[in-house]
């Protein structure tokens, strides 16, 4: 299950909704992942809060999304079109062990092999796509994203305190394949039909390389 947290250096609620993300992240290891979309107003660095982790990946899911507000969260990008679409913080767990608990139908499997340099600071993914079941009427996208975790930065805290020391985690720094992902290249989607496709990003010298 995957959580795309809105979240901001400026939003005095974020710390609480990342606490949850993090116990989820507890409960479910392995199987529940987060990518923390910095956005919205609560976003734009000001002389306090310095640290601009806004992206143009983040900003673009945001305004699609159109959120409840921040903190909130997609989870699964379930929902979409209605709206229950964002969830707040309080609604993910319940969200998450429905999800967990219901029988998975898996129509495309996915194996990814990451290849990385850090003196060129290239890093290659190539990812390997095989149909399970008949997707060949199905328009099928991969979307594969960089985060960065580790990252201690100031932090308008719930009791609106200021936190120079509070620690970033699961940022979202870029994506490998657009926004909203690209097609899979050759591949006809008919059971059994394997693809393999591959990108690659060079790594900001700001990003701390064994975090990402």
């Amino acid at each position: 299950v995957l959580i795309e947290e809105f979240t901001a250096v400026t939003c005095n609620n974020c710390p609480k909704a990342a606490a949850e993300a993090k116990r989820l992240m507890g409960v479910y290891p392995e199987q529940v992942h987060l990518i923390g979309v910095h956005s919205s107003n609560f976003a734009v660095p000001t002389s306090e809060y310095p640290a601009d982790f806004r992206t143009k990946e983040g900003t673009e899911i945001y305004v699609f999304t159109k959120p409840i507000g921040v903190p909130s969260g997609l989870i699964d990008r379930s929902d979409q079109g209605t709206q229950n679409f964002s969830k707040f913080y309080q609604q993910w767990a319940n969200t998450i062990d429905g999800i967990l608990t219901s029988t998975p139908i898996a129509e495309v499997g996915i194996k990814a092999v990451v290849d990385a340099d850090e003196a060129s600071r290239i890093v290659c993914l190539t990812p390997k796509f095989k149909a399970i079941a008949d997707v060949s009427d199905r328009d099928i996208y991969w979307s594969a994203y960089l985060v960065e975790s580790d990252i201690v930065a100031a932090q308008k805290m719930p009791d609106g305190s200021h936190n120079d020391t509070y620690v970033h985690n699961h940022v979202l720094r870029t994506s490998f394949n657009t926004t909203f992902g690209t097609p899979i290249d050759n591949f006809d989607g008919l059971p059994n039909s394997v693809s393999c496709d591959s990108r690659q990003i060079v790594l900001d010298p700001e990003w701390e390389w064994n975090n990402c």
